[in-house]
């Protein structure tokens, strides 16, 4: 169920919310919908959207939204990337909404987008069928997230597998399109070694990859409060008195997974940059990673 009415506010904002010594760069997105029907336990939309019954879907997308986005097309010159997966899942309604043929035709037009500013679309779906419609463009970026095995069937309820996914992000990539990929929250389950080895080649078998961004699990501690599809997962995080209050898995066990899985993409796809999404900045250095303003995949 979702529930449809017309936003009063702005559709663009500029995300500025991150605290000093945590990496994230800041970054515009859009707020065409909040909420998402998947139902993963970590997901921080439920504490985002916590008085929300049910996802929302905006009405005013092809007026007031696209008015305002040919606006911001037009202002910034140095080229932009709009993340429109910030507050929902890009694709997940996008046969009801049509997100993708809204908008890929506005990035694709230079008269519209004279400055080569990128829509970014961010998704644990396989709603790629609009997509593949168009011709393929580099100012369409779409980027998957997917996680090991172990961690989609205990936490990702009703998201299709990561091999589906997988499968979804090789087909863009075969047919021309940019895809970008997030290992992202990893978790220590039982035998995360194999696990995440596995996903890692899985990863690599892509034809052509922008990036990969690694991320673990991290939520406020007010997210156990109003978590709605479960809540085991919280047992694995901690207290770390980190910049932005957030709960982290502990931190050799962080660099023990970030390092299993680098050394896989530095083996097999040494030409794909890797970067960490909301990290401390103290784990850059110790993964002989730069900080990611040229990695990070939403910028």
């Amino acid at each position: 169920m979702v529930t449809e009415r017309e936003r009063k506010g702005k559709f663009i904002e500029f995300f500025t919310k991150t605290p000093s010594g945590i990496c994230c760069p800041h970054f515009w997105y859009l707020k065409w919908a909040n909420g998402c029907p998947y139902k993963c336990e970590y997901c921080y939309l439920q504490y985002t959207f916590r008085y929300l019954p049910e996802p929302v879907i905006f009405t005013n997308l092809d007026t007031d939204m696209v008015r305002e986005l040919k606006d911001w097309l037009k202002r910034y010159t140095r080229p932009q990337i709009l993340v429109t997966g910030e507050l929902a899942d890009s694709l997940v309604y996008d046969k009801k909404v049509g997100l993708t043929k809204l908008l890929i035709p506005i990035f694709q037009d230079s008269g519209l987008n004279p400055y080569g500013h990128r829509v970014y679309f961010l998704t644990k779906s396989t709603c790629i069928e609009n997509i593949l419609t168009f011709r393929p463009s580099r100012t369409v970026i779409t980027t998957f997230s997917v996680n090991a095995l172990p961690a989609w069937a205990a936490y990702e309820h009703g998201t299709p597998s990561p091999e589906d996914r997988l499968s979804a992000a090789s087909t863009l990539s075969e047919a021309g399109w940019p895809v970008r990929i997030r290992l992202d929250p990893m978790v220590p389950v039982p035998s995360w070694e194999d696990a995440y080895a596995e996903i890692a080649e899985d990863i690599c078998a892509i034809k052509t990859l922008e990036n990969v961004t690694l991320g673990s699990l991290r939520y406020f501690p007010g997210l156990k409060r109003f978590a709605r599809h479960g809540s085991r997962i919280f047992s694995f995080g901690h207290d770390h008195h980190d910049p932005d209050k957030r709960r982290r898995i502990p931190t050799e066990t962080r660099l023990s997974m970030y390092r299993k899985v680098i050394e896989i993409f530095r083996a097999r796809r040494p030409e794909v940059p890797v970067g960490l999404c909301k990290e401390v900045e103290s784990i850059f250095p110790a993964l002989s990673l730069s900080l990611p303003q040229r990695h990070c995949a939403c910028i």
